[in-house]
């Protein structure tokens, strides 16, 4: 059974400014900022991303800031006081699935060999992207061989550098597909010279 969207992996700790587990407000005067900081981390090896969120108690809508990564789990931001009354804070966080791919990907992009070392002229990095994620998509990939350096009638490799699985592309038109829970393929393209 898949679990149910919006699983409470993020955790949020330590929130400071507090006086008595927030039984007390914490006292700033006009003109003050507010230094706000929380322990924030989540199971796994997956990116968090916080903001700061405060109000006076006359306003009607919440102000925000993105926190700040601190080492060991910590996270801060800050806001002014700038006016007489009581204030409120919240903190929100959440996993940054974008943020964790873009690190994901910088690792595997740093492991592959320099392309300037290999033997092939034609390394070469080709990204396909769904720009509509909620539906699958599928179309031809027609690719410029001759710019490429590659014969019509050569084989050529592509591995995605997403998932690690390798390709054989024998054409300059090849069919792709992408569906909703892969929504691109970013491949790397090296020539197979005939034997």
């Amino acid at each position: 059974m898949k679990p149910a969207e919006g699983r409470r992996r993020v955790v949020i700790e330590e929130v400071q400014p507090q006086v008595d587990c927030g039984l007390v407000p914490a006292r700033r005067f006009l003109g003050d900022r507010v230094a706000v900081s929380a322990a924030i981390f989540c199971d796994g090896h997956d990116h968090v991303a916080a903001r700061l969120l405060w109000k006076h108690q006359s306003d009607s809508g919440w102000q925000s800031t993105p926190m700040t990564a601190l080492p060991n789990d910590l996270w801060s931001a800050s806001f002014i006081v700038d006016k007489l009354g009581p204030w409120s804070f919240t903190l929100q966080a959440w996993v940054d699935h974008f943020d964790t791919w873009c690190a994901d990907l910088k690792k595997r992009l740093t492991a592959q060999p320099d392309p300037a070392t290999q033997e092939s002229p034609a390394n070469t990095i080709l990204v396909v992207v769904n720009l509509d994620p909620r539906y699958e998509q599928s179309g031809w990939v027609d690719l410029d061989l001759k710019q490429l350096g590659i014969a019509h009638d050569e084989t050529f490799d592509l591995e995605d550098l997403l998932t690690g699985i390798h390709y054989q592309w024998h054409d300059r038109s090849n069919f792709v597909v992408l569906s909703p829970s892969a929504t691109a393929h970013i491949f790397r393209l090296t020539r197979t010279r005939p034997e």
